[in-house]
């Protein structure tokens, strides 16, 4: 039995798991719509079966309450409850808490996109909201340089492989420096970026 796979599972961290889409995605063993459609026969949309995947995501983390809320609330029907944090990526990266943790297979994250989007402003890095989502200049840690402490949850945790979610923005944001920033990191701490 390896590190990251407990009994054949693979283990998955979730950071900023919002309501839990991405997990769920990630997860698999769920029916949903297909987009094809059965012209020839009903001419109705039909449902498919996506098979699980062997991964549970065994911790779950965003600030937003009543995201998990909704979060808890539906994986619990799949009786599959994993550790939930209600708190910023700051503090538990901070904690050092993670070190604890088994290796995991995978980690993912969709970090914070408002600064980032075109839709935006695109303040990036010097966002005015603070990493807890607070219109704060002051603060230590702006929300769009939070995607900084997902990287040092990875570096924690040391996964296997890694899912980063972003808007297009992110690309040219701050004149590419932020995702030339997230490449040359990532490469720095042994990963492959596709």
């Amino acid at each position: 039995m390896t590190k990251e796979t407990n009994g054949g599972t693979m283990r998955h961290f979730s950071f900023f798991s919002g309501c839990g889409g991405m997990d769920l995605g990630i997860e698999g063993g769920f029916e949903t719509f297909s987009s094809y459609l059965d012209l020839k026969r009903t001419g109705k949309t039909r449902k498919i079966w996506l098979e699980s995947t062997g991964i549970e995501t065994v911790f779950i983390n965003d600030i937003c309450t009543s995201a998990m809320d909704i979060h808890k609330a539906y994986f619990n029907k799949r009786s599959r409850l994993g550790q939930y944090e209600s708190q910023s990526i700051v503090e538990i990266v901070e904690s050092q808490v993670l070190k604890s943790f088994e290796r995991p297979f995978l980690v993912s994250g969709g970090f914070p996109c408002q600064d980032f989007s075109f839709a935006g402003a695109r303040r990036g890095t010097l966002s005015h909201r603070s990493h807890t989502g607070l219109i704060n200049t002051s603060s230590k840690v702006s929300r769009g340089s939070l995607y900084i402490y997902m990287l040092k949850a990875i570096e924690q945790l040391q996964p296997r492989f890694i899912i980063a979610e972003n808007v297009k923005g992110l690309l040219s944001a701050e004149n590419g420096t932020v995702f030339s920033d997230l490449k040359n990191r990532l490469k720095d701490l042994g990963y492959s970026v596709q």
